[in-house]
């Protein structure tokens, strides 16, 4: 049994014996005869002793307190348009993506950087975007979008468990929403699937609006189709977000993008992104050592070159059009976690304005 239907179970049960409980004080205590008071414009189950009036409406409390507890919480949805499964070519390239096929299964692979074969079956057909709304969340205020691309050798219930996202993201107290695809599942490839084409992260944040409308109320649909999003990758998350920012199609609802120890590559995307919408978003890089380093690097210097400034230290307040590229002696595999800051992701949340 899981947890939340174990919840809803338990409280059900409380609110039925408390019912119970009305009942025998009220028949301990004279029946109907000291409820008799009635005023005018009230139902007929108003007028009602209290312990019938409880016992009538718990039922609809029930079913209300169900209805409410199953609108949050986390959960999982399989997506037309999520990043897998995915058939075509390797991004820009005339390399089909599954580039080997098994003469005796017929079952195709796909190749990495590193010369390892990963099948189609096992590593690149699972379709889930986990979803967590915060028990505090609102759809009658603004909010955003956090949408989290894991790393390698990543199944992204796990990842989010070890990384307590809904933990962070529950603690900061803000109004967000986490999106969290399953990118390829457990393999050494940081491949984004669908999102290699154009306009394809707008599709698929069109499916999750439908997703979040249908479970909180179709009247929110058109603030959830437009809602701001922040895109957080950690290691091997980068190519997707690099690849959302060269040609997803929501350039405009971007107000910022965090790594948390990701800038492996694609420099020149995240470079050109920063300098089209200089003043309009944020970026923060945590890097450790290794290629992370050198490509930050990098960054800094071409945005010196454009004569960008950026920022070293941890800000206690998020600009909107803040550059931040931070080292972390931290291990890598503890960023999303321990940052620094302790918790990361919740204290970006609690020092960004919505």
């Amino acid at each position: 049994m899981s947890k939340l239907v174990f919840i809803v179970l338990f409280w059900a049960a409380v609110l039925v014996l408390s019912a119970q409980l009305g009942l025998l004080h009220h028949a301990a205590n004279g029946g109907d005869s000291a409820w008799a008071t009635y005023k005018e414009g009230q139902s007929e189950a108003d007028n009602l002793p209290s312990s019938d009036r409880f016992r009538d409406r718990t039922p609809r409390m029930v079913a209300d307190m169900t209805k409410t507890m199953l609108r949050y919480g986390t959960f999982t949805h399989v997506l037309a348009h999520a990043p897998f499964p995915y058939s075509g070519k390797y991004e820009d390239s005339n390399v089909n993506f599954f580039d080997y096929i098994d003469p005796q299964t017929g079952q195709r692979f796909h190749t990495n950087r590193y010369g390892e074969r990963f099948s189609e079956h096992d590593h690149y057909g699972d379709g889930r975007v986990l979803f967590h709304i915060p028990p505090h969340f609102d759809p009658e205020r603004p909010f955003v979008y956090v949408v989290f691309f894991h790393g390698i050798f990543s199944e992204v219930r796990q990842c989010v468990r070890d990384y307590r996202l809904d933990e962070q993201i529950d603690k900061s107290g803000k109004n967000v929403i986490l999106v969290a695809p399953q990118l390829a599942k457990n393999a050494a490839d940081s491949s984004p699937g669908k999102l290699f084409r154009r306009s394809a992260f707008r599709a698929m944040m069109q499916e999750v609006a439908g997703v979040l409308a249908r479970r909180l109320g179709n009247e929110h649909r058109a603030h959830l189709e437009g809602a701001p999003i922040l895109l957080v990758a950690f290691s091997g998350g980068y190519k997707a977000v690099g690849s959302i920012l060269d040609r997803g199609g929501t350039q405009s609802r971007i107000k910022g993008v965090v790594l948390f120890d990701a800038l492996y590559a694609d420099v020149e995307k995240f470079e050109k992104w920063i300098r089209h919408r200089s003043g309009k978003a944020f970026l923060i890089d945590i890097f450790t050592t290794g290629a992370c380093e050198e490509n930050s690097r990098v960054l800094s210097s071409q945005l010196l070159r454009h004569q960008l400034h950026f920022s070293t230290d941890w800000p206690s307040r998020i600009s909107k059009r803040g550059i931040y590229l931070i080292r972390s002696e931290t291990d890598h595999m503890r960023i999303p976690i321990e940052g620094p800051p302790s918790e990361p992701l919740k204290e970006i949340l609690r020092n960004l304005r919505m």
